[in-house]
Parts: structure tokens; C-alpha cells; sequence
């Protein structure tokens, strides 16, 4: 666990509030301490997913909205298609450039 996922607690009329010092600020309020931390860590695991999520969003964005990377995967759909594909490991070696004079490929 992250030293980001161990917030500062304080004593609140209602009970614990448990919140990050850092950005995104999350706060939550609870009756017990460690109920406190609990939400706290769920909630910062939770930010985590969608801060994933939206990078992961942003990249598919990107290569969609650019018109070479949408001609590139198609052209590579048709020789998929076509039954230009290498499977096995020995196959893809095949393929690698022979370095003169190392005997290294």
C-alpha cells in the first residue's frame, strides 16, 4: 500500500474525517476511525480506476481521431484478412535481420 493510501485523520463533532493532502482531494466522514479509513482508501482505489479509465480513453481518442493510425490498422486487417500473419516464435525470428559478421541476429 502507498503512503498516499494512509490519510490524515481528524476528530470531528460527527465522528472521524479522513482526507488526502494531495490532488485529487478526498475527504470523507465517519462515525469510527477506522471506518474512516476504509471509505477513505475505497474511494481513493475507486479515483484510481477512473484516472485509468480516462487515460486509457484519451489513448483510444488519439488514435482514432488520427487518420495514418485508422489507415495503418486497416491495412492490417486486410493482411490479417488476407492470411499475411506469422505465429510461432521461431517464425518471428525468421523474419529479424541477420547482422553480418556477429553471427547475431
Amino acid at each position: 500500500m502507498d503512503a498516499i493510501d494512509n490519510p490524515v485523520l481528524k476528530r470531528t463533532p460527527g465522528g472521524w474525517m479522513a482526507e488526502a493532502t494531495d490532488s485529487p482531494l478526498i475527504a470523507v466522514v465517519a462515525s469510527t476511525e477506522a471506518e474512516a479509513v476504509d471509505l477513505f482508501r475505497t474511494r481513493r482505489a475507486v479515483w484510481r480506476e477512473l484516472m485509468a479509465q480516462a487515460a486509457a480513453d484519451q489513448e483510444t481518442t488519439g488514435i482514432l481521431s488520427d487518420p495514418e493510425a485508422m489507415a495503418e490498422l486497416a491495412a492490417a486487417d486486410e493482411a490479417i484478412a488476407g492470411g499475411d500473419v506469422v505465429r510461432g516464435t521461431e517464425a518471428v525470428r525468421a523474419l529479424r535481420p541477420r547482422i553480418p559478421g556477429t553471427g547475431a541476429s
